[in-house]
């Protein structure tokens, strides 16, 4: 009875990702590590995406209720100047963003472009 308890202590908690490594590792096979390497990523960019959508929901919320406090004239400067540097820091990460994802979509362009003049130059 006791040796049951000190093993359940030693049964290590696996993420996903581990079990696959576990699972490549006995099976002595790379496919099924790759794909279900590729499963969990793909479920971890649903779940993200789906808690990105649910902050956008709620994005107008959070900044009207930054700028009235801002605007309050009873609230601490401190606090002012804290909400005020929040909203100009999330204007700018959004412009970094918006600049990103133009300089990617031209990479993007380029790349298909060359690879089009490099398939039509080799045959």
């Amino acid at each position: 009875m006791a040796n049951s308890g000190v093993a359940a202590i030693h049964v290590p908690c696996w993420t996903p990702v581990e079990h696959a490594r576990s699972a490549f590792l006995s099976r002595g096979g790379t496919s099924w590590y790759k794909l279900a390497s590729l499963r969990y990523r793909k479920a971890r960019r649903e779940s993200f995406k789906h808690a990105i959508s649910l902050c956008q929901k709620y994005v107008p919320h959070a900044v009207q209720a930054l700028v009235q406090f801002v605007a309050d004239k009873s609230a601490p400067h401190s606090s002012k100047v804290s909400a005020a540097t929040t909203l100009m820091k999330f204007s700018r990460e959004s412009l970094e963003l918006d600049d990103l994802a133009e300089r990617l979509e031209r990479l993007e362009i380029s790349q298909a472009e060359q690879d089009k003049r490099k398939n039509d130059g080799s045959r």
